[in-house]
């Protein structure tokens, strides 16, 4: 069934189409995510590296404002 590489990804492609998410037989095992079942296109992927710019810029000013409040607390 599955005798090289090549057969192993036409099938997990199949499986990615008709939303198999794991399969085993014999030795040969996989699980697919459940981000490898969302459609993939330029406005998702530009929506989450903003999402997650935007979350790392928070994480910073968060940190920024910690720091310096630790710097004034220390000096009293």
């Amino acid at each position: 069934m599955l005798n090289n590489v090549e057969d192993i990804k036409l099938f997990i492609e199949w499986c990615k189409e008709h939303k198999v998410k794991s399969f085993k037989i014999k030795d040969l095992q996989f699980e697919l995510s459940e981000l490898s079942f969302i459609e993939a296109s330029e406005d998702n992927a530009d929506k989450l590296v903003n999402s997650l710019a935007q979350s790392n810029f928070e994480a910073e000013q968060a940190k920024k404002e910690d720091d310096e409040l630790l710097f004034w607390s220390s000096q009293s």
